[in-house]
């Protein structure tokens, strides 16, 4: 930072703590000198660059880079060296700046490796905290007044990605709008990764998160957790919308469910489309259920599988209307797959043909006979069926009688398709959906705005 040669001159003292790398020439770079302040020190007609150290807490504050501009900065010095540790650097014992960089208007610092990396990657700028404990301190911060406070750029891949073995890979925090914002044109906007923890999480008063794509607004993908988490104390937890595609789409190979809504206080999903509220798809054919209802002690309460069968426990009822308001009406059972009609016809000199309603007789199984059962509403010793058809029988007054008079008819009837089905014993068997204990959210989740 200072031409080779000795020191000289006498300069301005310092009005905090900085460091001064001199160069001896060669290339090589003289210790560091710690200056305090007050310090005085001699340049060979160089200022050394002066720090205004930053708040105590998480950074420069906003008026930092003006100060940090008011100073003098020695422009156009160049170390050069061939050696596996640092050609230059800053140290600082007090609580100012160990290195900084200001640019009137180009960049302050700017980084940049050469390697041509195709197993272990270096970095163009690399940031590190090594303190001992606390968790407040930040390897690289960024801010800014009214730009951008970090900015990543990649041609190629990556523009900013963040990674953790056990913390966060990427926080984002806003009190007033986006947390964490990611766009791109053709690939992912923002990429998090944690072995163990969040891969990206965003803490914001508007949006924690906000995403929007051409093809996914946010992909999110877990081996073995959560693929994507979201958390609101009053509002919503995740909101997803979509113009023509999925606003949710959501895979999993292995794991029990593809999603889970899970709510400690209310409705666990509210569902609402102009056509279809909800689409549930499985394969087609017996030992699939696209519909699964359970109690949440995983005791199944309604289910309908893969050819549409509908099982449930309880009764079927249904709401009837009456002319005082609405009451509740019970289903019948039965022990087969049945259909039945009923109808009034008349009798005639002790005869009577009595023809099926012809989408009736669509739906009855033409390899079981029906039941007919008879009620006369006249004066009779009896009716009864003298013959039965696909698409009529024949009705006769007992002992040849000719009565003519009218009577009720209830047909029952084995439902098409049905033949062999009948009422069986169910084996006791596990349930559809194994016994979940409910989600909870990732440990740790407090994070220092």
């Amino acid at each position: 930072m200072f031409r080779r040669g000795t020191f000289s001159k006498i300069v301005d003292t310092l009005a905090i703590g900085a460091i001064i790398v001199a160069c001896s020439g060669g290339g090589s770079t003289n210790p560091p000198l710690p200056v305090g302040p007050g310090a005085r020190v001699q340049a060979d007609g160089l200022l050394p660059i002066a720090i205004v150290s930053p708040p105590a807490d998480r950074g420069p504050s906003r008026d930092a880079a003006a100060d940090m501009a008011a100073q003098s900065i020695t422009p156009n010095t160049v170390t050069r060296c061939s050696s596996t540790g640092p050609c230059t650097g800053g140290e600082n014992l007090s609580v100012g700046l160990g290195v900084a960089g200001v640019s009137a208007r180009g960049r302050g610092v700017s980084g940049i490796t050469l390697l041509n990396s195709t197993t272990t990657g270096q970095y163009g700028v690399f940031g590190q905290d090594a303190s001992k404990s606390g968790s407040n301190d930040v390897g690289v911060y960024g801010v800014s007044v009214r730009g951008v406070g970090t900015s990543g750029l990649s041609t190629s891949n990556t523009g900013v990605r963040g990674t953790s073995t056990s913390g966060i890979g990427v926080a984002g925090t806003s009190s007033e709008n986006v947390g964490v914002y990611g766009t791109t044109s053709t690939y992912i906007g923002v990429i998090g990764a944690s072995d163990s923890y969040i891969g990206v999480y965003g803490l914001g008063g508007s949006y924690g998160v906000y995403a929007a794509g051409t093809s996914y607004g946010v992909a999110a993908y877990s081996d073995t957790g959560a693929g994507l988490w979201g958390i609101s104390s009053t509002g919503t937890g995740v909101i997803a919308s979509t113009g023509k595609g999925f606003a949710v789409d959501a895979s999993s190979g292995s794991s029990p469910a593809a999603a889970r809504i899970y709510n400690v206080s209310g409705n666990g999903t509210d569902t609402t489309g102009s056509y279809i509220g909800i689409v549930a798809r499985t394969p087609s054919g017996t030992g699939t259920y696209p519909i699964v209802a359970t109690d949440t002690s995983a005791n199944d309460v309604f289910y309908v599988d893969g050819v549409g069968d509908v099982f449930y426990h309880g009764f079927l009822q249904h709401l009837m209307s009456t002319h005082n308001g609405e009451v509740t009406a019970f289903n019948p059972s039965s022990t087969r797959p049945a259909i039945e009609d009923t109808g009034t016809a008349h009798l005639v000199d002790g005869r009577a043909t009595v023809a099926l309603d012809a989408t009736f007789a669509q739906a009855i199984d033409p390899s079981r006979l029906y039941q007919v059962f008879l009620t006369p509403d006249g004066d009779t010793r009896g009716l009864y069926v003298a013959s039965k058809s696909g698409s009529s029988f024949v009705v006769r007054e007992v002992q040849g009688g000719h009565g003519s008079f009218a009577f009720d008819y209830h047909i029952y009837a084995s439902a098409v398709n049905s033949a062999g089905r009948h009422m069986t014993i169910v084996a006791p068997h596990a349930p559809l959906i194994q016994k979940q204990a409910p989600p909870k959210p990732p440990a740790n989740t407090a994070i220092n705005r």
